[in-house]
């Protein structure tokens, strides 16, 4: 005849059997949730260059959700390269179907002696039921050209970015440089400052979903 303390003794867990649970549990990697980062990136299309050389620079964008418009600086060394005042449209914005207000991405400004340009974009409204471009691609291709030796950072500053209610989408920032080799510095074509319009355009594209509903 079995005694109720034998059944008891037997059903309880030994210590044993408890520790190579636990162990088993802590060996299972944990899985996280992260919400994905917007990220903004400058990447040139070579980083070594020699005086002369023509190269481009691409703006792209990763995990974005509902990106409506943007505007962004990019700073530089005027004294070791310069734009063009060219750029060309990476089409990500209008992804999604919508339309962007100024016919693609547009040169605010560009000054070769500060080393600084401005690029911006919208897309129209109204919004909603108009939405943004989602995931990851390219913003705009920028051209620049190598004048002089030496190190030239390309720096992403003031970014705004904004969804189809206006809220802002935070960014992060991947910066990037170029190295340029050689004896000659070649001059850089004038105008070294070119403003193609003024700063109001830069308001009005911001506000394009909302002007457009009115």
């Amino acid at each position: 005849m079995t005694h109720p303390e034998e059944v008891v003794s037997k059903c309880r867990p030994q210590p044993a059997l408890i520790a190579l649970v636990l162990l088993a549990c802590l060996l299972v990697p944990l899985r996280t949730f992260a919400t994905p980062i917007t990220t903004l990136s400058a990447t040139p299309s070579q980083t070594s260059l020699n005086v002369g050389d023509g190269f481009f620079v691409d703006i792209a964008i990763s995990d974005a959700v509902d990106l409506f418009d943007y505007q962004f600086d990019i700073a530089f060394n005027p004294s070791v390269i310069a734009a063009t005042g060219t750029i060309d449209d990476g089409g990500f914005l209008t992804s999604a179907g919508g339309t962007s207000l100024l016919g693609g991405p547009f040169l605010l400004s560009v000054d070769n002696v500060l080393g600084v340009m401005t690029v911006l974009d919208s897309l129209t409204g109204p919004a909603p039921p108009a939405t943004g471009a989602s995931g990851s691609g390219l913003l705009v291709r920028i051209n620049f050209s190598a004048v002089a030796p030496g190190t030239s950072s390309i720096e992403l500053i003031s970014p705004i970015a904004e969804d189809s209610t206006g809220a802002a989408i935070q960014l992060a920032l991947a910066d990037s440089r170029v190295i340029v080799s050689g004896n000659d510095a070649v001059p850089v074509p004038e105008p070294s400052t070119l403003i193609l319009l003024g700063a109001g355009i830069a308001g009005a594209v911001r506000r394009g979903k909302r002007i457009i509903s009115h």
